[in-house]
């Protein structure tokens, strides 16, 4: 008789419920955790991680693949996902692609050959072979941020659409019309959402498209700095500027420190994205959505488990969006009236 089997029997509960209270894996309820615990505390026992798995027909490890670790967006993306599989007795394999195709497929690879339970993944969106081998293995994966369109999985996202026009909403509030607009190219950005946001929220408040306030950049540290003067030097240049990764705000910022442009008394800025490491040692503090990251790591964990643990019986792709606020700073000026 296993241990699991020596558990159960004191327990006076089925070996399956022994295994979804020591794994978190399903409900059991409040009097047959109680005897659960009485007679692992009786037995002595402590449930052996390699055992466990052997039991399972699990390795207890999943993935996070992650396109730029060093974004503290990032960083609390992962502690969701980590949270959550520390609670399910899992452990967490973090990899870092740096937004590069090769090293996603490399990164893919070689998580194959560890037979992990799950992936957890932002991906490249520039091919997909890859994504659809680790299906064929069977092996479950969740998006989290962006997706891969051909792929049929779980997506746990962003309100992409609805942060944009509420940060280019805020704007027009103030009085701001003429709003500069920087994003990423869609690949492997969610840009077109982004975008989509600020074109919805100026055809609501009857605010012609301008194309000359749009700049579509790679989110590469310097180019917003350079790309900033082509707005700038517009003949009717814009009152505020919208940026669609904190990346381009960094760079605007440290452009306007440089030329003795205030923020916000000459020029307002937004961001779709906090900034939290530079918005404690810089001011203005940035007009952002806050973004709910440790939720939607959290969310991709919890639709990662579900999958593991039921399989493909009756399993449908979800779309999971959660939404944020505004946390308004102060580098948005009003100009009403």
């Amino acid at each position: 008789m296993t241990n699991l089997d020596k558990v159960a029997q004191v327990a006076g509960v089925s070996r399956t419920t022994v295994s979804r209270y020591l794994n978190r894996s399903g409900y059991v309820s409040q009097e047959a955790a109680r005897r659960i615990e009485m007679a692992i505390s009786q037995l002595g026992y402590l449930p052996n991680r390699i055992a466990k798995s052997l039991v399972m027909k699990k390795t207890l490890n999943i993935a996070l693949v992650v396109s730029d670790i060093s974004n503290p967006i990032t960083a609390s993306y992962a502690k969701g996902v980590e949270d959550e599989a520390f609670e399910r007795g899992y452990n967490v394999i973090l990899c870092n692609t740096g937004f590069d195709l090769e090293r996603e497929q490399k990164v893919v690879r070689v998580l194959l050959e560890k037979q992990i339970d799950g992936i957890i993944m932002a991906p490249c969106r520039k091919g997909e072979d890859h994504i659809l081998e680790i299906q064929k293995r069977g092996i479950p994966i969740v998006f989290l941020t962006r997706r891969v369109q051909n792929v049929a999985a779980d997506y746990v996202r962003f309100d992409y659409v609805g942060g944009s026009f509420q940060i280019v909403e805020y704007l027009i509030q103030r009085g701001h019309r003429r709003i500069g607009i920087f994003s990423p190219p869609v690949p492997p950005w969610e840009g077109e959402e982004r975008i989509h946001g600020y074109l919805k929220a100026l055809a609501t408040y009857g605010i012609p498209f301008d194309p000359s306030l749009v700049i579509i950049a790679e989110a590469v540290e310097g180019v917003a700095y350079r790309k900033i003067r082509e707005l700038l030097s517009l003949p009717q240049p814009p009152t505020a500027i919208f940026t669609a990764v904190n990346l381009f705000a960094k760079d605007i910022i440290r452009f306007c420190r440089e030329h003795g442009i205030n923020i916000p008394e000459d020029l307002s800025l937004a961001s779709f994205e906090q900034f939290p490491h530079y918005d404690s040692v810089i001011l203005p503090s940035l007009l952002a959505n806050e973004m709910p990251a440790y939720e939607l790591g959290r969310k991709a964990a919890e639709a990662l488990f579900e999958r593991i643990f039921s399989g493909d019986r009756g399993w449908v792709p979800k779309n999971i969006v959660l939404k944020g606020g505004i946390r308004e700073g102060n580098s948005v000026r009003s100009i009403v009236g």
